[in-house]
């Protein structure tokens, strides 16, 4: 026995992935801000510059949230709304994968505000502070049973990061109050 999503169901689902969306393309705004601010070194070494990693990934980001938000407009667009007036289950329910659980605002919110915190601490703590505190918090969010591994994981991904990109690809990370 299936149950059709209501109409305020369908509009709840809509709301979540744009806003889901936005946060993102906000996020990857901020991050592109912040990616700006990071100070081309004085000695440019032959190869990418600092910059570059940070640039590509907010970039992306801001795509992913822009993408985000049009396919959910796109999607209700294209028959949420009739199939509800037709009351055709079926093809409501194909438009809507009812295991998919909407994103929990909270959850959002944590992770919007843990990148904005992420990308206010990046240079005063150096990069290795910075992304450990924020990876380790951010998969405790996730999985607080966990929290040692998490942890532990942060501050491994973290150092492994900064050695391939400082060691191997000569590129200068802020050191932060390591340096």
């Amino acid at each position: 026995m299936s149950t059709a999503p209501t109409a305020t169901t369908v509009a709840s689902r809509r709301r979540t992935e744009r806003l889901a969306g936005a946060a993102v393309a906000a996020a990857g705004a901020v991050l592109l801000v912040a990616a700006f601010a990071i100070p081309e070194p004085v000695r440019q070494s032959p190869g990418l510059g600092p910059r570059v990693l940070p640039l590509v990934v907010s970039v992306g980001l801001l795509l992913c949230g822009v993408l985000l938000v049009l396919t959910a407009t796109r999607r209700h667009d294209e028959g949420v709304e009739e199939a509800l007036l037709r009351e055709d289950d079926d093809a409501v329910m194909e438009l809507l994968d009812p295991d998919e659980p909407p994103v929990p605002l909270r959850g959002l919110l944590v992770v919007l505000a843990l990148l904005v915190a992420y990308a206010l601490v990046f240079i005063p703590l150096g990069f290795v502070l910075s992304t450990t505190l924020f990876l380790g918090t951010i998969t405790t969010f996730v999985d607080p049973r966990r929290w040692i591994r998490n942890w532990v994981f942060a501050a491994a991904l973290s150092g492994a990061v900064y050695l391939l990109f400082t060691e191997v690809l000569a590129v200068v990370l802020p050191a932060g109050l390591l340096g």
